[in-house]
């Protein structure tokens, strides 16, 4: 290993579009700036970032199609070839399938642990039923013994994933998910007209917002459902809903089509201008059942946004109780609030703190520190 240069694979299920696969792209980045040699591996077919990588001089590999058994050889000649000093893998199947065979290799491995998996609400949630998520969790706990250390980005993750994984906590390092504020920017006057006319969105209309993929976990039919009990009392309200379509689009689709047809709520896909477009809201919405450490989030902080997030222990984590919080079932609670904001009654002090600990706190430059010390100490030992 080259101390100055060292290598770094990370290994993750795919490059679609999504929270993981942006963050990665962005910690790698500033990897490959603080010296390190950088590339990426996916073991599924979805290369729609993969672009954005190889701009930024990351090269990407996959493991083609083919019998499960060619792809397996596929993965063994890529580690052989490429040799990291270190692989990283993130999300399941790099778990299960790369995590085990780059050990025995004689690779250092790290595990990042994204979410709070495979309790009582991903059981009930999970399109596989509670069989399916018990057997992930016996896959994965029986897999992390390959791991040399794991990387949480959450304080509530590293405790309970320690204990559904039975990890030793002092083998568990928590790094936030961050995000570069150059990038994001500032929220202006400016800016926000200029969002709204792209929109469509009169000056007087108040705009809600929610992120991410469609699915049970980020429980968008809440906010549908809390925009359409809003729209009662206060019609001139649009909801915006920026992310890929999933497994949970076609009940957010029922839950529009069994609301007024005055209600505007607008599915925008996957948008490469999401900062603009929280520019253009006047409030973040996130109902989510269950999350990490949530870079959504941190961008409506950054934004200046007013947050109405569920009441789960990652919102409280990651905004240090700045925002208000509504049970992650309810949509009426959160259409309560939703009303209280319009109305003005969200302290603006929120809204500036929230702005400083992203600046201070959740900026990719300290994050990529953490990182970078975490690597080089594991590559030493």
């Amino acid at each position: 290993m080259s101390v100055e240069s060292p290598k770094l694979m990370s290994w993750i299920h795919d490059l679609r579009a999504g929270g993981a696969e942006t963050s990665l792209l962005l910690e790698l980045e500033q990897l490959r700036d603080r010296g390190f040699q950088v590339s990426v591996g996916i073991v599924s077919h979805d290369r729609t970032l993969a672009p954005r990588y190889e701009a930024a001089g990351i090269e990407v590999f996959d493991l083609g199609n083919g019998s499960r058994w060619s792809r397996g050889r596929r993965l063994r000649q890529i580690l052989k070839e490429q040799r990291p000093d270190v692989v990283e893998v993130i999300l399941f199947w790099p778990n299960i399938v790369v995590r085990p065979l780059a050990r025995v290799m004689g690779i250092k491995v790290v595990t990042q642990l994204a979410n709070e998996e495979y309790g009582a609400v991903q059981r009930r949630q999970s399109r596989y039923g509670a069989l399916g998520v018990y057997l992930a969790q016996m896959a994965d706990l029986l897999t992390s013994r390959f791991a040399n250390h794991f990387r949480a980005v959450a304080k509530g993750v590293k405790v309970t994933m320690s204990k559904r994984l039975l990890l030793r906590e002092s083998h568990v390092s928590v790094i936030h998910i961050a995000r570069d504020m150059s990038n994001v920017g500032r929220r202006t006057d400016e800016r926000r007209a200029a969002a709204r006319l792209a929109l469509g969105v009169r000056d007087d209309t108040f705009v809600v917002m929610t992120t991410g993929r469609h699915d049970a976990q980020k429980n968008q039919v809440v906010a549908v459902k809390a925009i359409a009990h809003l729209a009662q009392t206060r019609p001139n309200t649009t909801l915006l809903i920026a992310g890929r379509s999933g497994h949970g689009t076609a009940a957010i689709e029922n839950a529009i089509h069994a609301a007024p047809d005055s209600l505007d709520v607008r599915l925008l896909g996957e948008r490469s201008d999401v900062y603009d477009l929280l520019c253009a809201a006047d409030c973040y919405v996130m109902p989510s059942l269950w999350e990490g450490f949530s870079g959504a989030v941190v961008e409506a902080m950054a934004l200046e946004l007013p947050m109405v997030l569920s009441d789960i222990p990652s919102m409280h984590e990651v905004t240090e109780d700045r925002a208000w919080f509504f049970p992650a079932s309810d949509p009426v609670a959160c259409a309560e609030l939703l009303e209280r904001v319009a109305q003005g009654e969200y302290p603006q002090t929120l809204v500036e703190e929230s702005r400083r600990r992203a600046e201070g706190e959740l900026d990719i430059h300290s994050i990529t520190s953490q990182l970078e010390t975490t690597y080089r100490r594991l590559m030493a030992n």
